[in-house]
């Protein structure tokens, strides 16, 4: 009975051993998923925390990006697109690794619309400026030719008094001066140069841009020895572009200095070059300049600076619609050399420049007298030579076996004013008065 007895109290005992090693382990796992728990929760806790803090530095970096956009990169595009100021530097993104996002994409596209919203207001603008330029151009340009009317009538009535014929030559000069300006502004409003003249020697093509500018005195141009023709459609925008080179050349070198201008024969053609001794570019704005002068760079009277500079858009606008071209290097004289190349389609055959003709160009009628010369801007031997209705000078035939001795021959010094005057009234006084019928003998045929 007792056996039994301890039996089942070793059973129970056993049991609750058991029962008891079960709950220690049951309690035991609780424990470790407790603690996985509040591991598990603290970590999402840090993470939700970092989270925060990531979207809040992401936030104050689009704050200022946005701000970037406003202060930096917006003006900076004004300055480019609507100041035309190419010196400024574009700045990017403050941040680089918003590259590829969305808000470098939309503030991509913001400074895009302001670009275009530039280029047509620009474009705008810039049609009304040519518009209004071109109008005022042509009415000022019909006033100096009536001026020029009025000062050739004054020519006509006072060719025998030098003092006053002097002052005719001035008022011309000014005139002449007052319409390259005049047409070059109608020019960059669009219209054509408004002339139209015979074939021309190149070398008298240089001769009347010459005669355009102040200061031609200093210009000292090497004889044409191949005496190429350029053709008359071509003639009056080379003398337009030319002017303003030489212009350009004189007015920025100093005046105790020569303006060399010389004729090179090229595979496709001839060049003009036009070297001056003046201050020179530095490569920045060579490359420019010479960005302008291709034609490449669309004309905006209204970037044109004050006062306004368009000299070289004019260049280029004649050379893109002309088929010149025209470069800027530096000179050998330290100062800068203007090339302006000639196509050979633009010269006429070699046989219309040697023509037969009289040693002097003779005038059809008084209408036909030439603009009055400048006191250096005669030939090699400061003959004054007649000239066409518009002011460039006529060719002269030279006798062959005087070419070379005449062409290799060193230029006489300019003649004073009163000289040149003088010399003048006595050539308008006897082509006048070969023209008068003598009252005896009755009108000649």
């Amino acid at each position: 009975m007792l056996d039994v007895r301890q039996s089942i109290a070793a059973l129970i005992l056993g049991a609750s051993l058991l029962l008891l090693l079960g709950v220690m382990l049951f309690l035991y796992r609780s424990r470790q998923d407790a603690r996985r728990s509040l591991a598990a929760a603290r970590w999402e806790a840090e993470r939700a925390a970092e989270r925060a803090k990531t979207a809040e530095a992401h936030a104050r970096r689009l704050e200022e990006e946005t701000r970037h956009l406003a202060e930096v990169r917006l003006p900076a595009a004004v300055d480019l697109h609507a100041r035309g100021r190419t010196m400024s530097r574009q700045p990017g993104l403050l941040h680089p690794e918003l590259e590829g996002a969305a808000v470098a994409t939309h503030h991509a596209a913001a400074i895009g619309l302001l670009r275009e919203a530039v280029q047509v207001t620009r474009a705008r603008v810039s049609a009304s400026a040519k518009a209004t330029v071109s109008a005022a151009a042509s009415l000022m340009q019909g006033l100096a030719n009536q001026q020029y009317e009025q000062a050739h009538t004054l020519a006509q009535r006072f060719g025998d008094d030098t003092e006053a014929f002097e002052q005719v030559l001035r008022v011309q000069h000014v005139n002449a001066q007052l319409l390259r300006r005049c047409q070059g502004l109608a020019m960059l409003g669009g219209t054509w140069p408004g002339q139209l003249t015979e074939d021309t020697p190149l070398y008298d093509v240089v001769r009347g841009a010459m005669s355009r500018i102040e200061g031609h005195e200093r210009i000292q141009v090497q004889f044409d020895q191949g005496r190429r023709v350029l053709r008359g459609q071509y003639v009056e925008p080379l003398v337009a572009a030319l002017a303003e080179l030489l212009a350009n050349a004189v007015a920025l070198s100093h005046p105790g200095t020569q303006v060399r201008v010389n004729f090179e024969n090229v595979h496709n053609g001839i060049v003009i070059t036009v070297d001056d001794a003046g201050i020179g570019l530095n490569p920045h704005l060579r490359g420019e300049y010479n960005a302008i002068l291709s034609g490449r760079t669309p004309v905006d009277l209204a970037t044109m600076g004050d006062p306004p500079r368009f000299g070289l858009p004019l260049v280029g606008v004649i050379c893109a619609r002309y088929g010149f071209q025209a470069t800027l290097d530096r000179s050998p004289y330290q100062g800068v050399r203007a090339v302006v190349g000639v196509p050979t389609n633009h010269l006429a055959p070699p046989s219309s420049a040697d023509r037969a003709g009289p040693e002097h160009a003779p005038l059809s009628s008084a209408a036909e007298l030439p603009a009055p010369p400048s006191p250096s801007a005669h030939g090699p031997n400061n003959a004054p030579v007649p000239g066409t209705a518009g002011g460039l000078p006529r060719r002269r035939r030279r006798r062959q076996s005087a070419d070379l001795s005449e062409a290799s021959r060193p230029a006489s010094p300019p003649l004073d004013p009163q000289t040149a005057a003088s010399r003048m009234a006595q050539w308008w006084s006897g082509t006048t008065e070969g023209r008068i019928p003598d009252s005896e003998e009755g009108p000649r045929p």
